[in-house]
């Protein structure tokens, strides 16, 4: 449980970032995150590897695997899915003239898109780098908004349905420890 704290707390200093914040704002945060990832990993290997027999290791050795994978995947995709959603819709809907609707769709397809319009028009070049800026932050603020609550859900859960340690001093046993 102390993990999820930890990644939890990862997720609110990623809050804290700005365009101008120091490197080592950016390691703190991400050295949070691998605490947190590192004291959840050995009680959910822990957990897979209690709950089968010794002949069946390998096979829950390899599901804990798979799952940690394909829930990296799933989360990279929710959370990018998330943050191109909120900056797209930022910027609002399209304008009725077809050139103000290219520069629109230029500019809310993507950051990259916003600098270069900036180029393309350079009258309005500061507008569009900070309406583009103000949508990214919202979608970065949406998407972890988002991840906390989840880890939070995810602290619930384990509370709720912790078994006691029975299954842990079992597995240490069974291993010497």
């Amino acid at each position: 449980m102390s993990g999820l704290f930890f990644i939890a707390a990862g997720f609110l200093l990623m809050l804290t970032w700005g365009s101008d914040s120091p490197y080592l704002l950016l390691a703190l945060t991400f050295s949070v995150f691998g605490v947190g990832t590192g004291l959840c990993g050995p009680p959910i290997a822990a957990a897979y590897m209690s709950s089968v027999t010794d002949r069946d290791a390998g096979m829950a050795s390899g599901i804990q695997d798979v799952s940690k994978d394909l829930g990296g995947a799933i989360g990279i995709a929710l959370f990018g899915s998330i943050f191109t959603i909120r900056y797209t819709d930022f910027f609002g809907a399209s304008t009725s003239s077809a050139t103000a609707q290219g520069i629109h769709d230029s500019i809310a397809s993507s950051f990259t898109g916003a600098q270069l319009a900036a180029k393309q028009y350079p009258d309005y070049a500061s507008q569009i780098l900070e309406a583009a800026k103000q949508a990214f932050l919202n979608g970065r603020t949406s998407a972890i908004s988002i991840g906390i609550v989840l880890v939070v859900v995810a602290f619930v859960l384990v509370w709720r349905s912790f078994p006691g340690m029975q299954h842990e001093r079992a597995f240490y046993a069974k291993v010497g420890r």
